[in-house]
């Protein structure tokens, strides 16, 4: 595989950190919340699903996007050109 189509392991480095980031912030937000409508723990819940949705979403949709670009070497694709007469090579 040419270098130029290999994902960047450093694009994956932060995923991590804003993870927690959405899930800290959204979590803190729904405690404030909760402390100033007397809501326990309605708002943090909240938060919380939100910022593990919100998180888990980035996470897929960034990683789907990288590994879309990258070829695939799996069983099943080599199988699936051998029914293909023009993708054989001699």
């Amino acid at each position: 595989m040419p270098p130029d189509r290999r994902p960047n392991p450093w694009q994956f480095a932060s995923l991590g950190l804003e993870l927690a980031g959405a899930l800290g912030v959204l979590v803190w937000l729904g405690w404030l919340a909760d402390g100033r409508f007397d809501t326990k723990p309605v708002w943090t819940l909240v938060g919380a699903f939100i910022g593990i949705a919100g998180g888990l979403i980035k996470v897929v949709l960034q990683t789907r996007g990288a590994v879309g670009n990258a070829p695939t070497h799996s069983k099943r694709s080599a199988e699936s050109n051998d029914s293909d007469p023009d993708s054989k090579v001699d």
